[in-house]
């Protein structure tokens, strides 16, 4: 981080996503409905940007080059499934994601994480610049002594394949 004032600004926004997560699962009881609601969370840091590419891996790799360039995370490696493949996971590697403290303060309070706004990046690049859906990124492991993070979501080709990878997986 840059210093002591934004250490402040990221901790104060990842206490209030942190609540925010609990307070959704006390109100639910469930952490796989409510992370559909949230999937718009960091969606706007793409848009923001002019993120292009004629190949699906070109597009990524530039939205990546972003999320770095800005500091949300200090590493991110890309391992696409092959396409298509509705049952293949594309896999991110996060490393030092301004957002693990938030993910360790829910896990400290037994609330399973389902708001990743790194995830929600990616999903909307890959959906709006790259022309397929993705089934549901998610954060399958958090490793904290690590630093890092690996979230994996299918590509589908449209919304129907989607959705069926997602009932699959509720």
């Amino acid at each position: 981080m840059a210093d002591n004032k934004t250490d402040a600004i990221v901790t104060y926004i990842n206490d209030m996503l942190a609540r925010q997560e609990e307070r959704i699962v006390v109100l639910t009881g469930r952490t796989e409905y409510a992370r559909f609601s949230f999937e718009l969370t960091g969606a706007d840091f793409v848009r923001s940007r002019k993120i292009e590419g004629s190949t699906i891996d070109e597009i990524v790799d530039r939205c990546l080059k972003e999320i770095l360039s800005v500091g949300l995370a200090e590493d991110i490696t890309y391992a696409p499934a092959p396409l298509p493949d509705p049952e293949g996971d594309t896999e991110f590697k996060v490393t030092g994601c301004i957002h693990l403290p938030k993910e360790k303060k829910l896990a400290e309070d037994n609330v399973t994480p389902f708001i990743c706004p790194i995830g929600n990046i990616l999903s909307t690049v890959i959906l709006e610049n790259a022309g397929y859906e993705m089934g549901s990124i998610r954060n399958n492991e958090i490793h904290h002594e690590k630093n890092e993070c690996i979230l994996r979501g299918t590509l589908c080709r449209n919304v129907d394949e989607a959705i069926a990878r997602m009932e699959k997986e509720v």
